[in-house]
C-alpha cells in the first residue's frame, strides 16, 4: 500500500458484515440465519487446450444444461455463488532418500521449482443457497440434498466433490476463510456459529486497494477489486478463459439468483414496451427480444439476477497493482469493463460471499451468459497429495509447456479423494521413438519412487536401464545364447513360501503353493512342446501332467526340465521335446536347453528384491524376421517369479514396479499374455503396478491384446516419435489436436505428453546442466563397465559406496579427454 494510502486507510471489522452462517445441519450443508441453507461443491475442470472441439461443445451443454435444470424447480428459492478461484502454488516438497546418488540429484532437480518462478492452480466452486422458507427446515434439509445429488450427477464430467465435514475438519467453512481472509484456516467442527469462527484477518482500506492482515501469519496480502461494469454486445463461450493463464492469485465471483418464470416473461414484456416507445426502435431489437422470451417461455434459459465481481492479490501493494491492471486490460480486451472498487470496497467485498445481500451493479442475465463465462475449463496439475504410494505425495513433479507445474503419477485416483495406502491401478504405458530420452525419463521417474522403497522387477532391453537398475541397488542379470541361464523352476520349494516368521511351515499354504507351481509348470511345459501350428496331438497333455508329477516327486535337486522328457515314452511329443533338453538326445545337447533347462535353479523369489534381467538375446529380431523361440518360455518363468516374490510376508503391502521393455513381444504369446492380463487385472490387490515400455509405437499399439492393455493402463507417457501414425495413437484415445502436437516434436525436445482419463498436459524433462548425474540415468555401456569394474574392486555393490568413486573418475576421464582435444 502507497504511503499515501496507509495515511488515509481505515479497519473495517469483518465479522458484522458477514451473512449469518451458522451451523452445520449435515455433512455438507449449513444453516443461514432462519431460513436458508447453504452447500458448497468444488469442480477441479477439465483440459481444454489439447480436447476435440466436438468434446469442447459437448461439456459447455452439459453445464448450460445443468444451470437449466436447477431453474425448472427451483428458481424463486435459488441462489448459486460461483467462484473462479486461482492460487499460488507454493512448491516446498521435500524428498529424503536413503540413497545419495537420488538424493543429490532430487534436490537439484526441486531446486527449479523453488527458484524458477511461479505456479499457479485453478479450482471452480458452486455455493448453492436454497431458500426454503415455504417449508420447514427438515423439508428443506432433504430438498437441498437433492439439490446436492443433482448436481454431484450432472457436474460429475468437470471432476465434482462436495465440501463437507471431513473427520473433524469443516471443509465449507474452510472455503469461506479463504474468501474472506485469502487464507484456510482449517476450521474444526465447533460449536460455535460459523460468523464467529471463519474470520481470522482485518482489512485496512486504502482509496482503491486493501491490506489483509491474518493473525500468526507474517505474509500479508493486498488486494484489487472490481465489479464487472458492463458485457460485449455478443458473450462468446469460454469468455473469460483468458484468467487461466494469467500470473497471479484473482478470486473471480458470479452470483446469480433465479428468477421465476413468469417473473422473467414480466421483465422481458416490460423491456419490450420500453423499445416499443422509443422513436429509435429497430427491428432486430424486436426479434431478439422476442427470441429471448420464447426461450424462457419453452425453459430453455433462465433469467436471474446476476452480478460479478473479481478480486485481484498481490504480496506488495505494487504487485497487486501490476496485476490489477494486466488483469482489467485482459477484460477490456475480450469487449468487458471493470469498475475498480474506491470508497466501495466493503461493499464490493462481502457481495463475494453466498448469500450477500449487497451486490452492486447486478443485471438480468440469461444462464447462458453464465455458463459463457464459467467454462470450467482448466490446466492438468495432476494430484499432489492424497496418492497411493507411501506418504500420498506424487510420484515427481514436472513442468509442464505453459510454464506450470503437474504432479505426475501413474496412478489415476479421484483428484479430492485421499486413497494413501490404498491399492490403485497404477498401470502405465511409455511409448517412445529410440533416442527421445524414453531411458532418462524412466530412470528419473523410478528414482523419484526409490523413497517408497518399492520392489522393483524389470525386463530390460538392450541393457538402457542396466546403470539405472545397479544405482537403484538391483541385482541385474544379462541373458546369452547358449549359456544357461539358471531359471529352473521344478526346483521351487513350497515349503520356503510358507513359512511364517517363527520358521514354521504352513502345511495348507504349502500345498497350496505346490499345486501353484505344477499348474505354472503344466501351461509351461506344453507351451515349449506345440507344434509349428501351436497345437499339441491328443494326449499330449495328459501325458505333460504325468511327467511333470513325477519329475516333481523326485529330489529337488535333481528335478530339471530333462527328466520330464525321461517320463515320456518315443513319441513326436518326446522329439518336440528334445531341441530343449541339455541331455534329451544323448549325444548333442538342445539348442534352447540353455533356456529352461539349467542343471540348477540360482534364483529365489523370496530372496528378490530389486532385480532386472536384459533380454536382448530373446527380444531382438531375428536373422529370419521373426521371433525367438525361447522368448515367450523364458519371460513366462521370469513372470512366475516376479508373482512368487511377492509371497514373502515381509514385503507384504510394498508395492512392486514390474517393468517390461518391448511389452508387446510377451502380449503376443498365448502364456505370457494371460500373466501379463492377471498383473493389469488383479495386481494392484498385491500393490503391484506394471509399466509397459517401448521403443517401438506401432508395433506396441498393433499387439493382439492392446484392447485390454488399453483399458487397463492409468497413464500413457509418449514422448516424441516423429513417425507417429495417428490412427494407431488415436486407439490409445489420443485427439487430433494432442497427436498433431506430438507428432510435431522433434526427440531432442525432451517434451512428452501425459495422458491420463480425460486429461492430457505436455511437460517437460530438460536435465540440462545435470552432467554430474545424466552419465547414469541414461548410462550407456562404457559406463556399465566402468561401474562393474569399480563394485569388483572396492567389494561392494551398495550405490552409497560405488556411485562416488564412478563420479569421481568419470569426472577424471572427462577432463582428460577435454585436454587431449585441447592440445590436438
Amino acid at each position: 500500500m502507497s504511503k499515501s494510502n496507509a495515511q488515509n486507510s481505515k479497519r473495517e471489522a469483518i465479522e458484522p458484515k458477514l451473512p449469518k452462517y451458522t451451523y452445520p445441519v449435515s455433512d455438507s450443508i449449513t444453516l443461514i440465519g432462519d431460513n436458508k441453507l447453504m452447500a458448497t461443491i468444488k469442480m477441479a475442470g477439465y483440459p481444454y487446450e489439447l480436447a476435440d472441439d466436438d468434446d469442447l461443445y459437448i461439456k459447455y451443454n452439459q453445464f448450460r444444461t445443468y444451470l437449466v435444470s436447477m431453474g425448472k424447480d427451483l428458481a424463486g428459492h435459488l441462489g448459486l455463488w460461483t467462484y473462479l478461484d486461482k492460487r499460488e502454488v507454493i512448491v516446498n516438497d521435500e524428498y529424503q532418500f536413503s540413497n545419495n546418488f537420488i538424493q543429490g540429484f532430487s534436490d537439484k532437480y526441486m531446486e527449479r521449482f523453488k527458484a524458477g518462478g511461479r505456479y499457479y492452480e485453478s479450482s471452480y466452486y458452486i455455493t448453492l443457497v436454497y431458500n426454503y422458507s415455504s417449508s420447514n427446515v427438515d423439508d428443506g434439509i432433504k430438498k437441498m440434498q437433492q439439490i446436492i445429488t443433482m448436481s454431484e450427477k450432472m457436474c460429475a464430467p468437470f471432476g465434482v466433490s462436495v465440501l463437507s465435514i471431513n473427520g473433524y475438519e469443516n471443509e465449507s467453512a474452510n472455503f469461506l476463510s479463504w474468501l474472506i481472509n485469502h487464507k484456510e484456516l482449517n476450521i474444526p467442527f465447533v460449536e460455535d456459529p460459523l460468523y464467529k469462527v471463519v474470520t481470522s484477518s482485518k482489512r485496512y482500506m486504502g482509496y482503491d486497494i486493501a491490506l489483509i492482515r491474518n493473525t500468526n501469519d507474517a505474509q500479508d496480502r493486498y488486494v484489487v477489486s472490481y465489479t464487472v461494469r458492463s458485457f460485449p454486445s455478443k458473450i462468446k463461450a469460454a469468455a473469460l478463459d483468458f484468467l487461466l493463464t494469467l500470473p497471479c492469485e484473482l478470486t473471480f465471483t458470479q452470483s446469480y439468483i433465479y428468477t421465476r418464470q413468469l417473473t422473467a416473461i414480466s421483465k422481458i414484456d416490460g423491456q419490450e414496451n420500453k423499445i416499443k416507445s422509443t422513436d429509435a426502435a429497430i427491428d432486430e431489437e424486436y426479434a431478439a427480444i422476442n427470441a429471448i422470451k420464447n426461450l424462457v417461455q419453452n425453459a430453455e434459459v433462465f433469467l436471474g439476477d446476476y452480478h460479478g465481481a473479481i478480486a485481484v492479490y498481490g504480496k506488495t501493494a505494487k504487485e497487486a497493482y501490476d496485476n490489477a491492471i494486466t488483469v482489467e486490460s485482459g477484460f477490456s480486451a475480450a469487449g468487458y469493463m471493470l469498475l475498480r472498487a474506491t470508497d466501495e470496497q466493503e461493499e464490493v467485498f462481502t457481495s463475494t460471499l453466498p448469500d450477500a445481500k449487497e451486490r452492486p451493479l447486478h443485471s438480468i442475465r440469461s444462464t447462458t451468459t453464465l455458463a459463457d463465462q464459467f467454462s470450467l475449463h482448466n490446466f492438468s496439475v495432476g494430484k499432489r497429495t492424497g496418492n497411493p504410494m507411501g506418504d500420498g505425495s506424487a510420484m515427481m513433479p514436472v513442468e509442464t509447456q505453459q510454464g506450470g507445474i503437474h504432479y505426475l503419477t501413474t496412478h489415476d485416483s479421484e483428484p479430492d479423494k485421499d486413497v494413501t495406502g490404498e491399492p490403485i491401478s497404477g498401470h502405465g504405458l511409455f511409448l517412445g521413438a529410440t533416442g527421445a530420452g524414453k531411458t532418462t525419463f524412466q530412470a528419473a521417474l523410478t528414482s523419484f519412487c526409490d523413497r517408497f522403497n518399492p520392489m522393483l522387477f524389470g525386463i530390460d532391453y538392450k541393457q538402457s536401464m542396466r546403470l539405472p537398475m545397479m544405482m537403484l541397488g538391483a541385482e541385474y542379470f544379462v541373458f546369452s545364447e547358449g549359456v544357461d541361464c539358471g531359471v529352473n523352476p521344478f526346483q521351487l520349494n513350497e515349503e520356503d513360501f510358507a513359512r511364517d516368521e517363527f520358521g514354521v511351515v504352513q502345511e495348507g499354504l504349502a500345498i497350496r503353493v505346490k499345486e501353484k507351481i505344477k499348474q505354472f509348470l503344466y501351461d509351461w511345459v506344453e507351451r515349449i512342446a506345440i507344434k509349428s501350428d501351436g497345437t499339441l496331438d491328443d494326449g499330449d497333455s495328459a501325458k505333460i501332467v504325468r511327467a511333470v508329477d513325477a519329475v516333481m516327486e523326485e529330489p529337488r535337486e535333481q528335478r530339471r526340465f530333462s527328466y520330464v522328457l525321461q517320463m515320456i515314452v518315443d513319441s513326436p511329443l518326446k522329439n518336440r521335446l528334445r531341441e530343449w533338453s541339455a541331455f534329451g538326445d544323448g549325444s548333442r545337447k538342445g539348442r534352447y536347453s540353455w533356456a529352461v533347462d539349467s542343471p540348477e535353479n540360482v534364483f529365489d523369489p523370496l530372496m528378490m528384491d530389486r532385480v532386472a534381467f536384459d533380454c536382448t538375446v530373446i527380444l531382438k529380431p531375428q536373422p529370419n524376421g521373426g521371433t525367438h523361440p525361447a522368448t515367450e518360455v523364458l519371460l513366462a518363468a521370469l513372470f512366475f517369479y516376479k508373482d512368487l516374490m511377492k509371497l514373502n510376508p515381509a514385503k507384504k503391502g510394498r508395492w512392486t514396479i514390474f517393468s517390461i521393455e518391448e511389452f508387446w513381444k510377451p502380449a503376443n504369446f498365448p502364456l505370457t499374455q494371460v500373466q501379463m492380463q492377471s498383473s493389469l487385472k488383479s495386481g494392484r490387490m498385491e500393490y503391484e503396478m506394471v509399466w509397459l515400455i517401448s521403443q517401438q509405437p506401432s508395433d506396441a499399439i498393433n499387439c493382439k491384446i492392446f484392447n485390454e492393455i488399453n483399458e487397463q493402463t492409468s497413464v500413457r507417457i509418449l514422448l516424441p516419435n516423429p513417425n507417429a501414425n495417428f490412427e494407431d495413437y488415436k486407439k490409445i484415445g489420443l485427439t487430433r489436436k494432442e497427436f498433431t502436437k506430438l507428432k510435431a516434436l522433434s526427440k531432442e525436445s525432451r517434451i512428452f505428453l501425459i495422458k491420463k482419463s480425460n486429461t492430457s498436459v505436455f511437460a517437460s524433462m530438460d536435465l540440462h546442466g545435470f552432467d554430474e548425474h545424466l552419465p547414469i540415468l541414461s548410462g550407456d555401456t562404457y559406463g556399465v563397465k566402468a561401474a562393474e569394474a569399480i563394485i569388483e574392486r572396492i567389494g561392494s555393490n551398495n550405490p552409497n559406496d560405488w556411485i562416488p568413486i564412478f563420479l569421481k573418475e568419470n569426472t577424471r576421464r572427462k577432463h582428460k579427454r577435454e585436454d587431449e582435444h585441447e592440445e590436438a
